[in-house]
């Protein structure tokens, strides 16, 4: 249960963010290469905890939701494999799946994205991803076929420390897809035509200095609309721990018409409408304001929250009185995810102006 709110996210910065200044974030696909091992898990040793993991997520079916993570934490004390996953419904019902893993069944390409237990794989190249997995109450066979092609800034890798011993590696391997399959729970069988993303991402640093906040923000149009005029916003925003100068390490990037258009991290971020529900003890944002301007084009608009989808505290999960002693070791972030729309326009390079109503997911993420 401590490596389950360890590998959700990242915790990143929830306040009003001013104007951001360019970061690694900010370089374009084409001026970097890739290497087949960007997108593979590694069995390096660090001297602080390795908090590795693929992730991917669609919105399909106009409105429904597919999350899943594959993940491995590692330190001195722990060796931990698994799975979680989040199906939810357009209504905001939702359905949490968990999948341990046993180190022993691990198998994982070194120059290539593949990694699975036998029964669950996570494999793909060339652009084209797939994930198949075979659980007791779950299953679905999905295909990503990207839009965008992979990328990363700069060589992928945000050093946090002088020494070179705390990082971050980041490869968006699936910027921009569209989605195929199939998914199976609480014996219903759901075909799925929708729109995805995908990342890859090494984490190394200790366990009680992760990041304190985080805003991510992934929005599309429907999928009855042509590829040629559907638009799709992708927001990553966090800083670094104090310790490490609590450093910008966010992005935003907007595709249109099957390209990246802009790619930045530079942009005015705003939260507002803060919210504290009967059952949940912590607040969090429903409004999330956006204004960017770069390559031409200028975007401003807000997404509203309708339906909080998921709160996690995992602190929770753990017995009473061991929590203290969990805490003397990590770090406590609490989850918040919901649907909405985003509402706005953007001003292309012709000064063509496009309102925009975009669907998807927010995750709001306050260490504790």
């Amino acid at each position: 249960m401590i490596t389950l709110f360890l590998s959700l996210g990242i915790p990143l910065k929830g306040n009003p963010a001013p104007n951001h200044s360019p970061s690694f974030m900010e370089e374009r696909a084409e001026d970097n290469s890739l290497k087949g091992e960007d997108f593979a898990f590694t069995d390096r040793e660090f001297e602080y905890a390795k908090r590795e993991s693929i992730y991917f997520m669609s919105r399909f079916n106009d409105g429904w939701l597919f999350i899943t993570t594959l993940f491995h934490i590692e330190n001195n004390l722990l060796n931990k494999w698994a799975i979680y996953t989040l199906i939810v419904e357009p209504d905001g019902t939702s359905h949490w799946v968990d999948h341990k893993i046993k180190p022993s069944d691990v198998k994982f390409e070194k120059d290539h994205l593949f990694i699975s237990d036998g029964a669950n794989t996570i494999k793909g190249r060339g652009g084209f991803y797939s994930i198949e997995y075979r659980m007791r109450d779950f299953s679905c066979n999905l295909n990503f076929k990207n839009i965008l092609a992979p990328w990363k800034a700069g060589d992928g890798t945000e050093y946090l420390d002088k020494e070179g011993k705390i990082f971050e590696k980041r490869v968006v391997v699936s910027p921009w897809s569209e989605v195929s399959g199939y998914i199976k729970f609480n014996n219903r069988v759901l075909p799925v035509k929708g729109q995805g993303f995908g990342e890859k991402s090494l984490i190394v640093n200790p366990l009680t200095k992760i990041q304190p906040y985080m805003h991510s923000l992934k929005v599309f149009s429907s999928e009855d609309i042509p590829l040629d005029q559907r638009w799709y916003i992708n927001l990553l925003d966090y800083f670094s721990h104090p310790e490490y100068d609590s450093k910008h390490l966010g992005r935003l990037f907007i595709g249109h018409k099957g390209q990246l258009v802009l790619n930045t991290s530079e942009y005015r971020l705003e939260v507002s409408d803060f919210i504290k529900d009967d059952n949940i003890p912590y607040e969090y944002p429903r409004s999330v304001s956006l204004f960017v301007s770069g390559e031409g084009y200028i975007l401003e608009g807000e997404f509203k929250s309708e339906v909080l989808f998921n709160f996690t505290d995992v602190l929770k999960k753990i017995p009473f009185l061991l929590r203290p002693i969990v805490l003397l070791f990590v770090d406590r972030p609490i989850y918040f995810r919901s649907i909405g729309e985003f509402r706005g326009r953007i001003i292309g390079p012709d000064s063509e102006i496009t309102p925009l109503l975009l669907s998807g997911s927010y995750e709001y993420v306050v260490v504790k």
